[in-house]
């Protein structure tokens, strides 16, 4: 082999290695990315049902108040009555 074929070789497998070694780092940044998704994806379930819980204690509350509400106007009229 020649000094020339020898320098060639070299400076393909440098050429190489600087293309290679950012697609791995590319590679190890997207798994990165899809673990932290995958519980993002897990904490946003968590908060879901947690919000649809409070939204169906609201609607009980509502209920409750609304009832209130009547038998309020209940004693009143008959307050206002007497």
């Amino acid at each position: 082999m020649t000094d020339t074929l020898i320098i060639e070789a070299l400076g393909f497998l440098v050429a190489l290695g600087a293309v290679v070694a950012p697609i791995v780092r590319l590679n190890s940044n997207i798994a990165t990315l899809n673990a932290t998704l995958s519980e993002m994806r897990k904490d946003y379930d968590s908060h879901d049902k947690r919000i649809e819980k409070h939204g169906e204690q609201i609607d009980e509350l509502n209920t409750t108040v609304a009832n209130h509400g009547a038998r309020i106007e209940i004693l009143e009229d008959r307050k206002d009555r007497q």
